[in-house]
């Protein structure tokens, strides 16, 4: 699978941290784990051990997480969208959501 715009391996922040486990991306060697900068959700795509995009989302707090459709946009354009299944992608960034969710609020 072909990674689009890919450059370097992204740095993850130092004041990241893990909130979910790395999660698979059904069909493909890709895993997405969720975590917190500060307040703010933080998302990473991996492909093995390497990280290949990083993001943290300034206009979504770790409370406020209600649709995954943004997450799962950002995940799907920073890979192949033609060699990647959206519902594969939304059934990982759901089961994401749920982990978080039960980290947070116990």
């Amino acid at each position: 699978m072909k990674i689009k715009n890919r450059i370097k391996v992204y740095k993850i922040e130092e004041d990241y941290i893990p909130k979910t486990s790395i999660l698979g991306i059904s069909g493909t060697s890709f895993g997405v784990q969720l975590g917190a900068c500060g307040q703010r959700l933080a998302t990473i795509i991996y492909r093995g051990k390497e990280n290949v995009a990083f993001k943290v989302w300034s206009d979504i707090n770790l409370e406020d997480i209600v649709h995954p459709e943004e997450i799962m946009s950002w995940i799907i354009t920073n890979l192949d969208p033609l060699l990647i299944s959206p519902s594969h992608v939304r059934r990982t960034t759901v089961i994401l959501l749920n982990q978080l969710n039960r980290d947070i609020h116990g």
